[in-house]
Protein backbone atom coordinates (compact mmCIF):
# COMPACT_ATOMS: atom_id res chain seq x y z
CA UNK A 1 0.00 0.00 0.00
CA UNK A 2 1.19 3.27 -1.08
CA UNK A 3 1.28 6.46 1.22
CA UNK A 4 0.96 9.43 -0.20
CA UNK A 5 0.91 13.41 0.18
CA UNK A 6 -2.22 14.78 -1.21
CA UNK A 7 -4.95 12.97 -0.68
CA UNK A 8 -6.77 11.33 -3.14
CA UNK A 9 -10.58 10.77 -1.83
CA UNK A 10 -12.60 13.52 -1.52
CA UNK A 11 -13.28 13.15 2.52
CA UNK A 12 -9.71 13.10 2.70
CA UNK A 13 -9.34 16.31 0.76
CA UNK A 14 -12.21 18.01 3.23
CA UNK A 15 -9.87 16.30 5.92
CA UNK A 16 -6.75 17.79 4.75
CA UNK A 17 -8.81 21.40 3.96
CA UNK A 18 -10.07 21.67 7.21
CA UNK A 19 -6.94 20.94 9.10
CA UNK A 20 -5.01 23.24 7.65
CA UNK A 21 -7.78 25.88 8.22
CA UNK A 22 -7.54 25.19 11.62
CA UNK A 23 -4.07 25.89 12.15
CA UNK A 24 -4.04 28.55 10.24
CA UNK A 25 -6.76 29.97 11.95
CA UNK A 26 -4.71 29.52 15.34
CA UNK A 27 -1.37 31.14 14.39
CA UNK A 28 -2.94 34.02 12.31
CA UNK A 29 -5.58 34.66 15.09
CA UNK A 30 -2.62 34.14 17.97
CA UNK A 31 -0.38 36.43 15.50
CA UNK A 32 -2.98 39.09 15.32
CA UNK A 33 -4.24 39.38 18.30
CA UNK A 34 -1.17 38.82 20.70
CA UNK A 35 2.07 39.56 19.08
CA UNK A 36 1.29 42.13 16.80
CA UNK A 37 -2.43 43.54 18.17
CA UNK A 38 -4.54 44.10 15.65
CA UNK A 39 -7.56 42.55 16.41
CA UNK A 40 -8.70 44.37 19.60
CA UNK A 41 -12.14 42.92 19.77
CA UNK A 42 -12.72 40.04 22.24
CA UNK A 43 -15.38 38.86 20.24
CA UNK A 44 -14.04 38.44 17.29
CA UNK A 45 -10.82 36.82 18.75
CA UNK A 46 -13.39 34.25 20.29
CA UNK A 47 -15.06 33.68 16.72
CA UNK A 48 -12.00 33.00 14.89
CA UNK A 49 -10.66 30.39 18.22
CA UNK A 50 -14.47 28.95 17.80
CA UNK A 51 -14.61 28.49 13.89
CA UNK A 52 -10.76 26.64 14.23
CA UNK A 53 -11.89 24.55 17.26
CA UNK A 54 -14.58 23.29 15.02
CA UNK A 55 -12.62 23.30 11.73
CA UNK A 56 -10.29 20.82 13.67
CA UNK A 57 -13.10 18.25 14.91
CA UNK A 58 -14.74 18.55 11.89
CA UNK A 59 -11.42 17.58 10.10
CA UNK A 60 -10.54 14.80 12.60
CA UNK A 61 -14.12 12.89 11.77
CA UNK A 62 -13.91 13.46 8.23
CA UNK A 63 -9.92 11.91 8.14
CA UNK A 64 -10.94 9.03 10.87
CA UNK A 65 -14.26 8.39 7.81
CA UNK A 66 -11.80 8.57 4.71
CA UNK A 67 -9.35 7.01 6.25
CA UNK A 68 -11.40 3.73 7.27
CA UNK A 69 -14.41 3.62 4.70
CA UNK A 70 -12.11 5.33 1.65
CA UNK A 71 -8.74 3.39 2.83
CA UNK A 72 -7.19 6.60 2.42
CA UNK A 73 -3.45 6.82 3.46
CA UNK A 74 -1.83 10.27 2.65
CA UNK A 75 0.25 12.28 5.33
CA UNK A 76 -1.96 15.20 5.17
CA UNK A 77 -4.61 13.12 6.27
CA UNK A 78 -3.07 11.79 8.93
CA UNK A 79 -1.65 15.20 10.03
CA UNK A 80 -5.38 16.39 10.19
CA UNK A 81 -6.07 13.85 12.37
CA UNK A 82 -3.61 13.96 15.15
CA UNK A 83 -3.79 17.80 15.14
CA UNK A 84 -7.79 17.21 15.41
CA UNK A 85 -6.49 14.72 18.57
CA UNK A 86 -4.65 17.08 19.77
CA UNK A 87 -7.09 20.29 19.70
CA UNK A 88 -9.46 17.38 21.76
CA UNK A 89 -7.24 16.65 24.15
CA UNK A 90 -6.17 20.23 24.98
CA UNK A 91 -9.70 21.21 25.28
CA UNK A 92 -10.72 18.23 27.80
CA UNK A 93 -7.30 18.67 29.73
CA UNK A 94 -8.37 22.59 30.29
CA UNK A 95 -11.96 21.42 31.29
CA UNK A 96 -10.31 19.14 33.82
CA UNK A 97 -7.75 21.58 34.98
CA UNK A 98 -10.30 24.18 35.68
CA UNK A 99 -12.73 21.65 37.72
CA UNK A 100 -9.97 19.94 40.08
CA UNK A 101 -7.77 22.69 40.71
CA UNK A 102 -10.59 25.25 40.95
CA UNK A 103 -8.57 28.33 40.10
CA UNK A 104 -10.36 31.94 40.67
CA UNK A 105 -11.24 34.02 37.91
Amino acid sequence: MKIRIIPQSYLGQWSAGLGLFSILAFISGYAFAELLDIIKSDLLITILGIAAIIAAIVALVAGIIAARKNKERSVLVFLSIGFGIVVIAFIIISIFSDLLFNRPV
